[in-house]
């Protein structure tokens, strides 16, 4: 075995070992604990990629972050959730939306703002009030990068258009 290998096979063993490390520490938290640190955080699970293998839990944790919220990929591929201090101030409502926008990023594997958006739509059971105040909290967020549309209202118009089926069965059309 040549050093390249034996660096690479360090690499997959550490992340393995990590990835475990960290599995089995967020498996042995109960969840009232978890919720109890991150309100309305919900449980964020990930199919394997491959037939066969194992769905794995996100770690989900407080931390620095520019955004309220953030999904990432950490060491062995290990799914991670990333609250700040921002998210400690949003509405209960809010704070379910973000858990799982974060969670579809993730599960979807996509850096897609606006289907993220629709993941977060189609896992809870969102009423027209719901609905019409988060369509409110993005359209009142203003100018936004070009990944989110530009500005708050486009940012929810675009995720209305990419996933018109949802709304039109929330809101009865």
């Amino acid at each position: 075995m040549n050093s390249e290998q034996s660096g690479v096979l360090h690499y997959l063993w550490t992340g393995l070992l990590v990835t475990l490390s960290l599995s089995i520490i967020a498996e042995g938290v109960p969840q009232a604990n978890a919720a109890a640190v991150i309100p309305n955080a919900q449980p964020c699970i990930i199919p394997a990629e491959i037939p066969g293998k194992l769905a794995i839990r996100a770690l989900q944790r407080v931390g620095f972050s520019h955004f309220a919220a953030e999904a990432s990929w950490g060491a062995g591929n290990l799914p991670i959730i990333t609250y700040s201090s921002l998210y400690f101030q949003l509405s209960p409502k809010m704070q379910l939306f973000l858990s799982l926008h974060e969670c579809g990023h993730l599960v979807l594997r996509t850096t897609n703002e606006f289907r993220a958006n629709c993941y977060a739509i189609a896992h809870a059971g969102w009423t027209e009030r719901d609905l019409n105040l988060i369509g409110k909290v993005h359209e009142a967020l203003g100018a936004l990068p070009t990944q989110y549309g530009g500005n708050g209202h486009e940012f929810w118009s675009r995720t209305e258009k990419t996933c018109p089926q949802y709304f039109a069965r929330l809101l009865g059309d």
